[in-house]
């Protein structure tokens, strides 16, 4: 009998617990953001290791050095440029060229020194513009060598009389030592002569024959 109330008591005690329980609870409750005393009571978060992505038994990687650009090698020497000799086509030793440029100039002026005739207008005197590269590379090949020595013949064409052929000559022929002086050549290096119309260059009387025979030659006599 005693065994019976005292479930009974037990279990009036455990239903009014469970009822006083359910008064309580209200439900879930929205987050408030300006409100952190809801989280004062929450256990820290676990730590987390981080995580490799190597593989544990692999070796560690040793950085690469930085890259570093191969500087220019210098440009190796180029030796002795060499020069045509006007007179008999042999090669003569220039100053070394300590570069490209010296180089190509050098070439240039080996190109230009084997021009040889230089042409002229109808009655005319004047040095044209097409003249002036090859007349300058003679010049510096005598300001170079000045045991060199030039002779400059004037020619006309056909027409006209001796006498005014070989006066127009001349007059070419000392226009071109006119110039080659003023570049800096010696006087005593260049001689002039004229031909007149007595040796031309081409044979014919048209335009074409008359054009190749206006001109003046060079022609080295010592070196």
């Amino acid at each position: 009998m005693n065994m019976k109330k005292t479930a009974q008591i037990v279990m009036v005690a455990t239903l009014a617990v469970s009822m006083a329980a359910c008064s309580t609870f209200r439900g879930p409750r929205p987050i408030d953001s300006k409100d952190d005393s809801q989280f004062e009571n929450l256990p820290p978060a676990p730590a987390v290791e981080a995580i490799s992505s190597a593989p544990e038994s692999e070796e560690p990687v040793t950085p690469a050095p930085p890259m570093v650009a191969e500087s220019t090698p210098e440009a190796p020497e180029t030796g002795s440029a060499n020069l045509v000799n006007p007179i008999e086509g042999s090669v003569i030793e220039a100053q070394p060229a300590s570069n490209l440029a010296q180089n190509n100039s050098a070439a240039a002026l080996n190109d230009l020194l084997k021009v040889r005739i230089f042409y002229f207008g109808t009655n005319l005197s004047d040095i044209t513009a097409l003249s002036y590269g090859g007349l300058n590379a003679h010049a510096q090949y005598l300001k170079s060598n000045a045991a060199a020595k030039l002779q400059i013949g004037g020619h006309t064409d056909e027409r006209g009389t001796r006498e005014y052929n070989l006066a127009l000559g001349e007059r070419r022929a000392n226009a071109v030592a006119r110039y080659l002086v003023g570049l800096g050549v010696a006087a005593d290096q260049l001689s002039v002569v004229s031909y007149g119309k007595e040796k031309p260059a081409a044979d014919g009387s048209d335009e074409e024959a008359w054009a190749k025979n206006r001109r003046v030659e060079l022609d080295y006599t010592a070196q």
